[in-house]
């Protein structure tokens, strides 16, 4: 474990070299942050224990810069002042510092805190080995697998992609889903019908009710197969149980266990919402501007009611990524005559307000600025570039 010990005062780095040498840390000696800061920037460093004030650069810019200094591995600081720990102090040092001592040092104190230390260091190194573990084993088969999925069929491995990227964007939206649970979505995102590859191809073009009883007993059984695939990789075990779910529905008519409300994971919900959204828009071929009132016929079964409202500013970020190809957004302010409407513009609650190919006039921008005004219709139109 290699600790730099950062000091003005000989008689201070002298006091704790002789606290710590007994520790079996390996210890490094400097005399201000400047030198503090080249040598980490040259060296591997875990831990810093610094004083506050120093000459040059002073102990809270040391912290400061180790913070930001991207390095390849986090850097724990003790930092050392003879002012009282309160809570203002400590709520302003919070996101540099990790620890605290005050002077004067008490070495039993400065060894716990150490200690402490070398404990949170070595947890973070290992989380950072099983982190780039999982970058060797775990992403790879993810996209093996996915390969499979695109090579029996394109439209499905299509499907699949956008299902995994949407899944995640709605997931970074919803303050239910902790950002570790990220890259599971995303991966039961891309895999959600490996299962399909145990179904005869010539089934994936029919319906559910075109299907022969045999068929329909194939079809359902894809997410079973799925889990069975997945689950041969232990590390795909968490992925599997998702893939195992994203047919069940929140009425609990979904299969194949018929789980019901919260019976199902927030995760497997986002899945399958986002799932049915872009079966909507790209099997259905549903316009975007259409897509809100379509997906009202889904809510209490294939969408959570709670999930709708996410699904909805996901579809409005599309129409947003669809515009700036062809068409340029335009604030109310921004609208002229003779510019032409590239969307329809729609009330809050769904019914039309100005249809696309609208050429506007003075008398339709003030009705639109009325609609404005009572909070109607946003204050954000999309309009053929010129």
């Amino acid at each position: 474990m290699n600790v730099l010990i950062v000091d003005n005062e000989p008689d201070a780095i002298s006091a704790y070299e002789e606290t710590l040498s007994s520790n079996k840390y390996d210890l490094k000696l400097v005399y201000n942050g400047a030198d503090a800061l080249e040598l980490i920037q040259a060296e591997p460093i875990d831990i810093v224990v610094t004083a506050w004030r120093m000459q040059e650069m002073d102990g809270i810019e040391l912290c400061r810069r180790i913070y930001q200094g991207g390095f390849k591995s986090n850097i724990y600081t003790i930092l050392i002042s003879d002012q009282e720990a309160n809570g203002e102090l400590i709520r302003s040092l919070g996101s540099i510092v990790n620890d605290y001592i005050r002077t004067p040092v008490n070495p039993i104190d400065l060894t716990v805190r150490l200690a402490i230390g070398a404990r949170v260091v070595r947890l973070e190194h290992r989380i950072e080995r099983d982190r780039e573990t999982l970058k060797k084993d775990y992403y790879p088969t993810v996209r093996t697998l996915s390969h499979l999925v695109n090579v029996y069929d394109d439209n499905l491995g299509d499907h699949s992609r956008r299902v995994a990227e949407a899944s995640v964007k709605l997931s970074r939206m919803h303050p239910g889903v902790p950002a570790v649970d990220y890259p599971t979505i995303q991966a039961a995102g891309l895999l959600h019908d490996i299962g399909m590859v145990c179904v005869p191809a010539s089934i994936l073009t029919k319906s559910r009710t075109e299907m022969t009883a045999g068929e329909r007993t194939l079809f359902i059984s894809h997410p079973i197969q799925g889990e069975s695939i997945l689950n041969e990789n232990e590390k795909l075990r968490p992925v599997a149980a998702l893939v195992r779910m994203h047919h069940e529905q929140y009425n609990g008519k979904g299969f194949p266990d018929a789980l019901t409300g919260d019976q199902v994971p927030l995760s497997v919900k986002i899945i399958t919402a986002v799932s049915t959204y872009d079966n909507l828009v790209h099997r259905g071929k549903c316009p975007l501007e259409d897509a809100p009132t379509e997906l009202q016929r889904f809510i209490g079964y294939q969408i959570d009611p709670a999930l709708y409202d996410y699904l909805i500013r996901l579809n409005t970020d599309n129409i947003a990524i669809e515009a700036r190809k062809k068409y340029q957004e335009v604030r109310l302010e921004g609208l002229v005559e003779g510019m032409v409407l590239a969307s329809n513009v729609r009330m809050k609650g769904g019914a039309m307000a100005m249809p696309v190919q609208t050429c506007m006039t003075a008398a339709m921008i003030d009705k639109l600025n009325q609609y404005n005004q009572k909070g109607y219709v946003p204050n954000k139109f999309y309009v053929y570039k010129r």
